[in-house]
């Protein structure tokens, strides 16, 4: 879990943001200033939920997207769900994935074993994956990388 946290931190640093934690307003959970090049997540969050959420927020500002309180718009709702598939790729490892999913493929039971929240698990599973006959396939990850996950047949 700590691993996790230190690179999604790397990972803010090496696009230019400072991460805070602390106490939000509100319902609140995490916002980034793109202004500032900053990004704040509420403290009071679990540790998963804070990766959870500071994984969302570098999805926006990956893909450069504009500041959103309130998703109202489809196109608005499609920044989110970008977003929200940029942190399940990133929180998500596929061969450890393969590893829990053919011990117990119960969604509950991966989020508790990955250190993810659950609705990254939905996400991953709806956007990430491929199933055809019985075989799992991951789709490329976005940017540099994006081929680093290959796994040799016979």
């Amino acid at each position: 879990m700590q691993r996790t946290m230190q690179r999604l931190l790397d990972m803010a640093n090496a696009l230019g943001y400072a991460v805070y934690f602390c106490g939000l307003r509100g319902d609140l959970l995490a916002c980034t200033v793109p202004a500032l090049m900053r990004i704040f997540i509420d403290s009071r969050l679990t540790d998963s939920e804070q990766q959870g959420h500071l994984a969302h927020e570098l999805g926006h500002v990956y893909h450069d997207h504009p500041c959103i309180r309130h998703p109202q718009t489809a196109n608005e709702h499609a920044i989110e769900r970008q977003a929200d598939r940029f942190a399940a790729r990133v929180l998500i490892d596929p061969i450890r994935y393969a590893e829990l999913e053919s011990v117990n493929p119960d969604q509950h039971y991966l989020a508790d074993e990955l250190g993810v929240p659950i609705e990254y698990v939905h996400v991953y599973e709806a956007h990430c994956l491929t199933r055809v006959r019985g075989v799992t396939y991951t789709h490329a990850r976005e940017g540099v990388g994006q081929w680093a996950h290959r796994v040799e047949v016979a």
